[in-house]
């Protein structure tokens, strides 16, 4: 069920990827539609480490709007979310818009995102 009123905020969901091909399918349409739901606008930032299985591709391929940053394969989690958070900062992302940060296995509930802003709110 889509929710009636959306955020007004933007967020952008952040996911390092390598070789996580079969993964990344299950992962996208677990977040997207939530994503859609709850949010007027929002970006998905994918960290491609030198993926070898064409997750990258398939990213780029599906999702033709995403941001996939290329790494060198040597990145390892940290160092593809630190690319990931320099890349944000880079591009301007406004304060107090929300940033997500997930593994490539990660499934959402429909109220996931609605009640971890709640929660932010409550607990700044």
């Amino acid at each position: 069920m889509q929710s009636s009123k959306k955020e007004k905020k933007f967020i952008s969901v952040v996911v390092y990827l390598h070789n996580v091909e079969d993964y990344i399918k299950y992962f996208l349409k677990s977040v997207i539609p939530v994503c859609e739901n709850h949010f007027e606008q929002f970006e998905i930032v994918c960290v491609d480490d030198g993926c070898t299985d064409g997750t990258g591709d398939m990213v780029r391929r599906e999702l033709p709007g995403s941001t996939v940053l290329q790494g060198n394969g040597e990145l390892w989690w940290a160092g593809g979310l630190q690319m990931a958070y320099d890349w944000i900062c880079e591009n301007q992302l406004p304060d107090q818009d929300p940033v997500l940060i997930c593994n490539d296995d990660t499934t959402f509930a429909e109220d996931y995102l609605e009640t971890g802003i709640r929660l932010l709110r409550e607990n700044p």
